[in-house]
């Protein structure tokens, strides 16, 4: 069951991979039990069902199982228990970017995994986040490193570091400590933009932190007067809110110029915002040349994001990419960029610059997914569905 679940040795079936572990839990291991629990939680081989996923995870962990222990505790902090109606009912609908982007939240229950990422609202954000390096990695989406006497990135320069690769947890992560003056400065303009900067990465986190601090008496006087001093960040700030519709006091064209202004002051955020601005066709003409030459032009000046970005958008539109792009996007993957894993995962399943692996586009996919990406769950989806047999237990109502 586990070989199909994973493709090791087999091609990937995770419903096949299902049939075996239900056998074995039918049978009382507590593996299993465990394994089958995880399975009600993700909706692809069979339909969410919290409630059955938290009865299975609560029997392996009262057999003492470890893995099961920290699952069961995870999902008490969350507020999921055997009480509690399960979930593969659709969801009444909201439109609220907020809501949203929180609904997100469901995808942590992917995977339990120890190399998964997490929301770094898990972890108190305390000396020891800092202290502990592989934790810091882990939660970054970063990979180990094997010799950590080569590890010669620690602390506040680590997060930086993969914040400027686009890791939504290193951005959320920062806006955080801005926002409380922790390790660094204290700034709320500063603290918004990481959480944007993270938003625009599908960080779970980040909309309602934002939202948070648009509820402060502060923020928009302080906002204002920065802008109306030409600070590119607040210029920033203010156009990004627009775009995401957070906010409505100035127009789509004066967020506009203000974005643009900020660009020509070679401001990187701005240019990558600019970028998606014309790419997508928001507020201007659609013009993706001028969408990658923005992006492009932030890269030339040091963000990594950006030119990971150029990869993506390469691989998602089966451009030509050599063995060089893979190797960027593999060490931007390493370095915990969501984009780069996207775009791996990509490249996996349709044999571009990779040979076709469905279980590790599979593989990627998940993890992207869990950190939160809507993209990423929408291809895992995909590969689900492709395989999905006939079979009435394997039929998702929602």
């Amino acid at each position: 069951g586990v070989f199909l679940n994973n493709g090791w040795g087999v091609e990937w079936n995770p419903f096949e991979g299902f049939k075996y572990i239900r056998l074995a839990a039918d049978q009382k291991m507590t593996e299993a039990i465990f394994l089958l629990g995880l399975t009600y939680t993700d909706n692809m081989v069979v339909n969410r069902n919290m409630e059955e996923a938290y009865r299975l995870v609560k029997f392996a962990a009262e057999r003492d199982y470890a893995a099961a222990k920290d699952v069961l505790a995870e999902m008490d902090r969350r507020g999921i228990t055997s009480e509690r109606k399960n979930t593969k009912h659709p969801q009444q609908k909201d439109t609220s970017v907020v809501s949203m982007m929180s609904n997100q939240r469901q995808l942590v229950f992917l995977d339990f995994g120890e190399n998964s990422g997490s929301l770094l609202e898990d972890v108190a954000l305390s000396d020891s986040l800092l202290q502990n390096n592989s934790h810091l990695r882990r939660s970054l989406g970063m990979a180990p490193i094997a010799d950590s006497t080569k590890d010669t990135l620690r602390g506040l320069p680590l997060v930086l570091h993969a914040a400027n690769v686009g890791s939504p947890e290193a951005l959320a992560l920062l806006g955080h400590w801005h926002e409380k003056g922790t390790y660094v400065n204290r700034d709320m303009i500063t603290a918004a933009e990481y959480y944007i900067r993270a938003f625009r990465l599908d960080s779970p986190k980040a909309p309602g932190a934002l939202a948070e601090i648009l509820r402060s008496k502060e923020f928009f006087p302080l906002l204002k007067s920065r802008v109306d001093r030409n600070d590119p960040s607040a210029m920033y700030v203010w156009s990004s809110l627009v775009a995401a519709k957070f906010d409505f006091q100035i127009t789509e064209a004066q967020a506009l110029k203000l974005l643009q202004k900020a660009a020509k002051e070679n401001y990187r955020p701005s240019l990558i915002e600019l970028g998606f601005c014309y790419y997508r066709g928001q507020w201007t003409a659609r013009d993706t040349a001028q969408g990658l030459a923005c992006w492009q032009r932030a890269s030339e000046l040091g963000s990594r994001e950006a030119r990971l970005r150029i990869l993506a958008y390469k691989v998602l539109n089966k451009k030509h990419v050599d063995d060089k792009a893979i190797r960027e996007l593999q060490e931007g993957d390493d370095n915990g960029s969501v984009l780069s894993q996207l775009a791996l995962a990509y490249c996996y399943q349709n044999g571009i610059g990779l040979p076709i692996n469905i279980a590790e586009s599979a593989r990627l996919y998940r993890t992207c997914a869990q950190r939160g990406n809507q993209n990423a769950y929408a291809e895992l989806k995909h590969l689900y569905d492709a395989l999905r047999p006939a079979d009435k237990e394997f039929e998702l109502t929602d």
